[in-house]
């Protein structure tokens, strides 16, 4: 009998306009990220495990003899259904591809689905095959050889729910909150040498993805700036030279005004871009940096012979410049020139003049710049050179100053050039355009000249032919502005974009320098903007990563013993596959982030899978975390729950992510909030993530008016992470719906708002450990979110497609599907769908699910309709517990303090009863003094305690059992044994061996009783043996599937005479 839909009346004070998004999204979403495989192979983004073959191949032997190069990969088995084509090397099967041989679609075939994995104790996986093409070296160039598609082993599978399935077992990886890469400015105490004296240190650091952190220190007490590569003291100028910016004049023009550069013709000093003359004299009351070249000998390196040398030198006087131009030996280059009335008035200070002049002051015994280099190699050479020797440990006395530059020009290019070694990633290119670039969200004709200036920038919107995505150019920019006005842009994260860059430098220095004045503010380490979450895919993407690179290894290995002019070569003979798969197996077995799934009730399946952790590798430590990192943060607001959260060392570590939290493409938790525009909301919807609501005004979710226009005189917003009352026309964003600051499990309590904090997180915690009862209720005073959180756990079993209820009862449902929405090109869309329902299935926790119908037959259901409850749920909603009259009065001392007294028919009526189920299972192995047997004929065993054994020895299905008895009967040989004088009589009279066994019964053990409600027997394929046991499973399994054949067969008959009547009839 179909159960009636619970009636619910609605008391909240506004409708809302957004529905919470998929729960399982975060998971979900990664991970389809990471394998793509419901998109064709030939046409997949660059990301997961795409990324990781383009970006890692082609492998190349030191002397390049070989070239394996990556085409693609596919992901299971896949087959036409039409003609039964199954794709061959040259072809990669896939979503969206098509049969060669009919035109048709191809179609993935699974080798065992979720339930049979867990049955059987197998891992829930599919065949990877990479498409690997071989090059060999011959004198006449390269050998190409025919593309293979090489089996990298079996790659584990997410299931619907979300989750894994490892070796019969239900396991999850727990998304982890890590620092983000990106820039980070802080501050800390300096050391002084006068301990009375505190001085700040200013500190910005530019922490990649992959490579060396790179970091700029300016002292409070010198005002001088320094840098540090991997904790290494350089000179501040030597990194800006090394990445770019040479000279003074290339540094300094970013920081002050009328930055000048003159060149030097007979003894005159002429504009570089004026062309206008100026005598030393013009430049007093300027600092002065000049480049001079001169003829010399420089101490430090293994050669000491004279050469032409330039350097650049800080002079202090216009007088010592009138010297430099008078001294024949000396060459003035160029001259570069600030007025010193344009430093002291400039936001920027001295700091950097101080730096550069005390980084190319003579200092030598011969009274030179130290900054110096041969005259054929330039100024970034010198840079090059001094990282070079600084991070390497270069004794230069020992070396050619040509062979140190040579080499520093390579290990820069090794080390920040190359994408296999330093990468910011995306997420860094972001976070360090939002911090210190600041970035037009529109172009104008007018701004053309602003691009010198900003990181490169990508188009937002397609335009024409140009799609979004597409790099911002000058030339780019001159076309479009032929057809339109203004041109929306966004950060271009690849190529180049994933290295540091000069003008990155540029603004870090002049945020630092900000910060050093208390223009802005050094950055929260707990501010979830600096946070981002590393979930499922991007963790096996980096495991994945790990096992390319020992292939790549091997590769290099064994390309140096194979001669290039055999004829018969594979991609196999080189590499061992199998790593990629085996480093995420293994992962996902013995992680520190994958767990056991809690599925005790749908809620803590749920939350488990949403799970947001900061421990784990790369994370923090319980020991190191401070209460800073703990606390809640008000950057937390519609992105992590402030209440749920486990108390104990855990606490402020293991969070949840609210209702309507997401992640975007770079990791960040973003919350969604409607756009006001003039005091009047909106419907349009805006996801905005912590670092980038900082600069709007938002307001809580606040009454309007019937137009939607904010009622109240002063409205309380927020604004820089400050609370503070507001008009409504200065109000940009309001919050969607006044429960998307909370998790699902806190949205689940009723007036959330009057319970204590410490209550509500306990009562959020203990929701999830309500194990599911018999008879289910769903709570009188709902929430709105428990039918939300039943059908996103996957409890409940929702309709795929709309029809009509054509046969149910208790273990499946058929539903004849309506004829607009059966796909007839799938010669396997028979046009009914059969929902096989989960019957008494045991949990990891033990507990027990069993899903029951809530429709009848003949009734019409439409898409999306939930058809079936499953375990804690009633009616479609979440049900963890009961209504149940409560009376608070003492009652003669038995409910002193938490004790309680309960009603006899709660227990009478089963109110609170629920099912545990334990599994059991034994084992015939082959011994060294024999085999073991499963039997019934047990040695010293009374009939009557064999009385519920089939004739096999296993217990049978329905059997009530207790503690002690016997649930298999098992045997084991007990080897040699020497006879006594009885036997060896019984032997001598009877003529046969007596049977030399021992009891070895697998019996229910102490403290457990209850039915029987199923036994599975297995046995190992390739055996060479088969018992009558294993011959009836076979054969009675054969026996269901041909049943189940035959019930189709009926169906598709039923349905096919139907259409003919209606056919004849309609004439």
């Amino acid at each position: 009998m179909a159960k009636i839909a619970l009636p619910r009346k609605f008391f909240g004070r506004r409708q809302e306009v957004l529905e919470p998004p998929y729960l399982l999204s975060i998971p979900k979403n990664s991970f389809e990220n990471f394998v793509q495989l419901k998109v064709n192979p030939y046409k997949r983004k660059n990301v997961g495990l795409e990324h990781i073959f383009r970006t890692s191949f082609p492998f190349k032997d030191p002397d390049e003899n070989f070239i394996l190069e990556y085409l693609g990969y596919e992901i299971g088995d896949w087959e036409c259904n039409r003609c039964g084509y199954k794709p061959k090397d040259d072809l990669l099967g896939g979503w969206d591809v098509d049969c060669p041989q009919c035109g048709a679609k191809l179609v993935y075939k699974e080798k065992f689905t979720p339930e049979e994995c867990k049955l059987k104790g197998l891992t829930y996986s599919a065949p990877l095959r990479v498409m690997l093409q071989l090059k060999a070296k011959t004198k006449n160039g390269y050998r190409e050889f025919p593309p293979k598609k090489v089996y990298f082993g079996e790659i584990p599978l997410m299931t619907e729910n979300g989750s894994f399935i490892i070796n019969g077992t239900e396991r999850i990886i727990i998304n982890q909150l890590i620092r983000s890469s990106g820039v980070f400015f802080d501050e800390k105490e300096e050391k002084q040498k006068d301990a009375t004296i505190t001085r700040i240190l200013y500190k910005g650091s530019i922490i990649p993805d992959k490579g060396s952190r790179v970091e700029f220190e300016l002292s409070g007490a010198t005002d001088l700036i320094s840098a540090r590569v991997d904790r290494k003291k350089l000179s501040a100028t030597a990194i800006l030279r090394a990445f770019g910016l040479e000279t003074a004049y290339d540094i300094l023009k970013y920081f002050y005004e009328d930055v000048r550069k003159f060149i030097v013709k007979d003894k005159y000093l002429y504009d570089a871009q004026t062309g206008e003359e100026f005598t030393p004299e013009d430049l007093e009351h300027h600092y002065i940096f000049a480049i001079l070249k001169f003829r010399g000998k420089l101490v430090g390196f293994a050669s000491s012979k004279e050469r032409d040398f330039i350097e650049e030198r800080y002079i202090e006087e216009w007088e010592d410049l009138v010297r430099l131009l008078e001294d024949e030996r000396i060459e003035v280059l160029s001259v570069t020139t600030v007025p010193r009335d344009v430093v002291i008035k400039s936001p920027y200070g001295k700091s950097l003049i101080d730096t550069l002049a005390n980084d190319t002051s003579p200092k030598d015994i011969d009274k030179r710049s130290p900054v110096k280099v041969p005259a054929e190699y330039t100024l970034r050479d010198y840079g090059l050179m001094e990282m070079y020797k600084r991070l390497r440990h270069i004794e230069a006395i020992t070396m050619e100053i040509d062979s140190v530059i040579e080499r520093a020009r390579i290990f820069f290019n090794v080390f920040f050039r190359d994408i296999k070694r330093y990468d910011l990633s995306r997420v860094g290119r972001v976070k360090i355009n939002a911090k210190v670039h600041n970035i037009p969200k529109v172009l104008k004709p007018a701004d053309l000249d602003l691009l010198d200036q900003l990181p490169p920038l990508a188009l937002a919107e397609d335009y024409g032919e140009y799609k979004a995505g597409t790099r911002v150019t000058r030339e780019l920019l001159k076309e479009l502005f032929k057809e339109y006005k203004e041109v929306k842009v966004k950060d271009y994260t690849e190529d180049e974009a994933r290295f540091i860059l000069p003008i990155d430098l540029v603004n870090i220095l002049k945020y630092l320098i900000d910060l050093r004045h208390g223009r802005v503010k050094k950055d929260d380490i707990a501010h979830i903007g600096n946070r981002r979450v590393r979930s499922v895919g991007e963790l096996l993407e980096n495991q994945a990563r790990l096992g390319i690179a020992k292939m790549e290894k091997v590769f290099r290995d064994r390309s140096a013993v194979i001669n290039p002019e055999q004829p018969d070569l594979k991609p196999q003979d080189f590499i061992n596959p199998r790593y990629v798969t085996t480093a995420i197996t293994d992962f996902l077995k013995t992680g520190q982030l994958s767990q056991y799934l809690d599925n005790t009730n749908p809620l803590s399946e749920l939350t488990h899978k949403r799970r947001l952790s900061a421990l784990g590798p790369g994370g923090l430590t319980r020991e190191s975390a401070k209460f800073e990192i703990r606390d809640v943060h008000p950057s937390h607001y519609g992105r992590i729950c402030p209440i749920e959260t486990p108390e104990g060392q855990n606490i402020g570590l293991v969070t949840s992510p609210t209702v309507y939290a997401r992640v975007n493409e770079y990791g960040f938790l973003i919350t969604p909030y409607r756009k006001v525009e003039n005091g009047k909301v909106t419907d349009k919807i805006e996801w905005l993530a912590a670092y980038e609501e900082e600069n709007y005004v938002i307001a809580q979710s606040t009454p309007t008016d019937e137009e939607g226009r904010l009622k109240a005189e002063f409205i309380l917003a927020r604004h820089k992470n400050d609370i503070r009352l507001v008009k409504p026309d200065q109000v940009e964003y309001i919050d969607v719906s006044p429960r998307q600051v909370i998790s699902p499990s806190s949205s689940l309590i009723p007036f959330l708002e009057h319970d204590d904090a410490n209550r509500a997180l306990m009562g959020s915690n203990m929701q999830r450990q309500a194990v599911p009862l018999i008879f289910t209720q769903a709570p009188l005073v709902g929430t709105g979110m428990e039918k939300k959180i039943a059908r996103d756990s996957h409890a409940v079993v929702v309709a795929k497609r709309g029809g009509v209820v054509e046969e149910v009862d208790s273990s499946k449902i058929i539903i004849r599907v309506n004829p607009e929405e059966i796909n007839f090109d799938d010669p396997l869309d028979i046009g009914i769908d059969i929902y096989e329902l989960r019957k008494f299935q045991r949990t990891n926790q033990k507990t027990c699910i069993n899903q029951r119908p809530i429709v009848r037959k003949g009734e019409k259901v439409e898409k999306g309709q939930i058809i079936a409850d499953g375990h804690s749920t009633d009616r479609g909603e979440l049900a963890l517990g009961k209504d149940v009259l409560v009376a608070f009065m003492p009652w003669r001392g038995y409910n002193f303090e938490d004790a309680i007294v309960i009603s006899e028919r709660l227990v009478k009526e089963d109110v609170y009863t629920s099912i545990h189920i334990e599994e059991l299972e034994v084992e015939a192995r082959e011994t060294k003094v024999g085999e073991e047997e499963i039997t019934r004929q047990i040695p010293g065993i009374p009939e009557r305690a064999l009385a519920h054994l089939d004739e096999h020895g296993i217990v049978r299905v329905g059997t009530y059992v207790k503690p002690g008895d016997i649930l298999v009967g098992k045997v084991t040989p007990k080897g040699e044994t020497r006879l006594t004088p009885e036997e060896k009589l019984l032997q001598a009279i009877f003529g046969e061996k007596t049977r030399d066994v021992k009891d070895a019964s697998l019996r229910c053990p102490p403290g457990v009783e209850g039915i029987v409600i199923d036994v599975q027997v297995f046995t190992r394929k390739g055996t060479g043996r088969k018992d009558m046991l294993a011959e009836k499973v076979e054969r009675e399994e054969i026996e269901t599937l041909e049943r189940e054949l035959e019930k189709k067969k009926n169906l598709i008959i039923t349905g096919r005479d139907k259409v003919l009547k209606g056919l004849i009839l309609g004439k």
